[in-house]
């Protein structure tokens, strides 16, 4: 089971407090790191982040990428 998930497509301007907000909707974040246009989330508890993955998300009309994260 994962933890970790990698997010794409981020909005412009998209920012780590929004993208935690939006993803706690699914479960605990520890925490959300932006870096260019990619994003980690990683959940305390891994059915939060298979829920997260199965169900999609969108921020800002922008339908994120989201796939686990390998590391």
């Amino acid at each position: 089971m994962y933890q970790k998930l990698l997010v794409s497509n981020l909005p412009d301007g998209a920012d780590e407090t929004e993208l935690q907000e939006l993803f706690e909707s699914f479960g605990r974040v520890d925490f959300v790191k932006i870096t260019r246009r990619y994003a980690i989330v990683q959940f305390e508890d891994s059915r939060a982040a298979e829920i997260a993955f199965a169900y999609g998300v969108t921020l800002r009309a922008h339908r994120l990428n989201i796939k686990e994260a390998q590391w």
